[in-house]
């Protein structure tokens, strides 16, 4: 059964062809090698999200919900290969992921409420 919850909301204010087309301005020459920036973008506000307190818990809990997996176009994350990405990758497609949803945010309240607690939960966050 389907059920709308904060992450939902989320992936539905940032579709993935938007993302794309961030990624390709900000970061067009950067490669994935098989863990895709949306794979990323995807786990790290999972990460937030669900107020995990390490990689190790995030991988757990993230693989855990493999029935959802094909629906958001990713796959199972692997602890190593989300650190190294974390340390090596550019910041510079996630902060303009924030930029377009907080242009987003402006239209819709709901959007507010979901960058707010996605912000709220940066600054506790250990992963």
């Amino acid at each position: 059964m389907h059920s709308n919850n904060v992450f939902h909301a989320v992936i539905k204010a940032l579709p993935r062809y938007q993302f794309e087309r961030i990624k390709a301005k900000a970061a067009p020459k950067e490669q994935t090698r098989g863990f895709s920036a949306w794979s990323h973008l995807l786990s790290m506000l999972y990460c937030q999200i669900s107020n995990q307190k390490s990689l190790r818990n995030l991988v757990t809990s993230y693989n855990a919900q493999y029935a959802d997996h094909y629906h958001l176009g990713t796959g199972d994350i692997k602890r190593s290969t989300l650190s190294y990405a974390n340390n090596h990758r550019s910041s510079a497609v996630f902060a303009e992921t924030a930029k377009h949803l907080v242009s987003v945010a402006g239209k819709s309240n709901g959007c507010k409420e979901i960058l707010r607690l996605i912000d709220s939960k940066i600054g506790r966050a250990h992963v």
